[in-house]
């Protein structure tokens, strides 16, 4: 809820907010003077200004133009975007040196007097632009050969461009290369890999392969920030000794060996986007999971674990509507949990020596979601235009999508038909409900066991339908 007295507040990413500081090297004093201009103040009042923005995220949007502006004039970068990256935009896609390396051909082509630079066209006439072709093709040709050192083909690459050695030594993109271990059990395999997204994309692709071995609920995902190393460890429930690792870091290539880097701002976003990032992926294949942040832990307390049902409605004006816009809270559920505390106590103790105390707890939460919530919801359509689905991150009860004419009576009920979609959450001291963990084979579990409730409740009303005994 906004504050009465922000009422153009607007949150920005701290983090980035506090990692482009250090790299323009201002000082909070200095930035503090972009929020506050008057005079009279003193350099430790617009320091806290400025420090107060940063601890908490939160400021006004002109405030935040200001801000942009002085980092922007920095860091030579456009403003508007960069505003846009402070509010958690995506960042600028990674650069490369394919422009560059076109312009450096046809200066040789005027220039004449390369016999190679012909010979290599050729191989490309049939594109609409051959020397742009021949351009993409030299920049993977030179990443790769800065890897390997190769004495002789850098020796052609500088012959075909024009470049001396030191010049070719130069990064080719903004990619860059990983050096990516994986440690199963004490065993590791090392390899070297282009670009950030195939690391994410080998971390997550056998680690959810590792874990779909794993049958107990309370299994860990940690994300590990130690730059300019990261790493996202695996922790079996019970066996301590079963682990899966993976260590990685940005390296850069030079004549005299790989050199460790930090990841850069697309490198980031590409672990912590909301969509494919590290975070995402762990919270839909395990049930705890540790961010790359200390204080960032879900769950912190099973016993405030809570399923929310929500039901999407459809705003008054939908191009303007944010998420939160489309979706009515209906019911925050609880179950059983907490009743008959000494039992649950003594139960769940048993349960977490087993590793599948989460497992308890969410069937716990499930008794009496049926009864209790889903089927008054459901019981003004028919019974058997409800269907029901698992998925990421939740359970997701629905009515059929139209399929034969003889259907479209349909629409005098339901429109544009009914959606209720159940999540799992944590609710948090104050109150507030905050996403939790929920791996896929669980939610799953969930869906099975309401699925049974509607087939029952499906053939209830088929039997009364047609005058049978239910």
């Amino acid at each position: 809820m906004k504050k009465s007295g922000r009422p153009n507040g607007i949150h920005i990413q701290k983090e980035r907010l506090r990692e482009l500081r250090d790299m323009t090297g201002l000082t909070q004093e200095a930035l503090g003077e972009c929020v506050v201009r008057a005079k009279s103040s003193s350099a430790e009042t617009k320091s806290r200004s400025y420090q107060r923005i940063e601890r908490k995220g939160l400021t006004s949007l002109a405030t935040a133009e200001k801000l942009a502006n002085a980092l922007a004039e920095k860091l030579q970068r456009d403003p508007v975007k960069l505003l846009e990256f402070l509010r958690g935009g995506q960042p600028d896609g990674p650069p490369d040196r394919v422009d560059e390396i076109e312009r450096q051909l046809r200066k040789q082509l005027n220039d004449g007097g390369n016999a190679l630079l012909p010979q290599a066209l050729a191989h490309h006439k049939e594109s609409d632009n051959p020397v742009r072709e021949l351009a993409s093709h030299i920049s993977k040709r030179l990443e790769v050969a800065q890897l390997e050192q190769r004495g002789e083909q850098l020796a052609q690459l500088a012959e075909l461009t024009g470049w001396t050695p030191t010049e070719l030594q130069r990064p080719v993109s903004n990619q860059g290369f990983w050096l990516l271990i994986t440690n199963t059990y004490g065993h590791r395999d090392t390899q070297i890999v282009m670009g950030v997204s195939e690391v994410v994309y080998q971390v997550t692709t056998e680690g959810a392969e590792w874990l779909k071995s794993i049958s107990e609920s309370d299994t860990r995902v940690a994300l590990v920030e130690e730059l300019p190393w990261m790493r996202v460890s695996i922790c079996h429930p019970r066996l301590p000794w079963r682990f899966k690792e993976f260590s990685f870091v940005r390296c850069v290539p030079s004549v005299t060996g790989l050199q460790w880097a930090k990841p850069t701002e697309w490198d980031r976003w590409t672990l912590d986007n909301d969509f494919s990032g590290l975070l995402n992926w762990a919270f839909k294949e395990a049930n705890f999971v540790k961010g790359f942040k200390a204080e960032a832990q879900w769950p912190g307390d099973l016993g405030r674990l809570r399923l929310l049902v929500r039901e999407q409605v459809i705003p008054e004006n939908e191009e303007t509507a944010e998420d939160k816009d489309w979706w009515k809270e209906i019911a925050v559920h609880k179950g059983w949990l907490g009743e008959e505390p000494e039992f649950q106590v003594e139960t769940r103790t048993r349960f977490l020596q087993e590793g599948n105390e989460h497992a308890l707890v969410t069937n716990w939460l499930a008794s009496g979601l049926w009864d209790d919530v889903l089927a008054p919801l459901l019981e003004s359509v028919p019974a058997d235009w409800w269907e029901i689905e698992a998925g990421a991150p939740g359970v997701r009860v629905r009515t059929k999508p139209l399929l034969r004419l003889h259907e479209m009576s349909r629409y005098a009920l339901e429109p544009r038909g009914r959606t209720y979609f159940i999540r799992l959450v944590e609710e948090t001291d104050s109150g507030e409900l905050r996403s939790a963990p929920w791996r896929l084979k669980d939610v799953q579990a969930l869906a099975e066991r309401l699925q049974k409730d509607l087939t029952a409740w499906q053939k209830q009303s088929s039997s009364a339908r047609d005058g049978l005994p239910g």
